[in-house]
């Protein structure tokens, strides 16, 4: 039986006073959720801001020496027609972090 777990981690900046904090926070937590990863377990983040963005990309890329790949190596971004439907959707980038199955 295989079970999916779904969690979802609101932004930090929403909990911390200023966004250097947020920043610390997110790449504090990448490691951590990682870890929690069973063999071919998924985890995708969301970030809206450059900043955040580049946090995710060098925690993934950091991660990769531990049994971990990046699944793209860009960011997935919404269409043209997403776009067009919910504006906001313009800024959001899509990364997604496998753990390697055991050999």
């Amino acid at each position: 039986m295989t079970a999916t777990v779904k969690v979802w981690i609101e932004s930090p900046g929403l909990k911390v006073s200023t966004p250097e904090r947020a920043v610390k926070s997110l790449a504090e937590a990448l490691p951590q959720a990682a870890a929690l990863l069973e063999d071919g377990g998924r985890l995708g983040v969301i970030s809206f801001h450059s900043g955040e963005d580049r946090v995710v990309k060098r925690a993934f890329r950091s991660l990769e020496h531990s049994g971990f790949v990046e699944l793209e190596p860009s960011p997935v971004t919404a269409g043209r027609e997403e776009t067009a439907q919910n504006p906001r959707a313009r800024s959001a980038k899509l990364r997604v972090l496998a753990r390697r199955e055991a050999a």
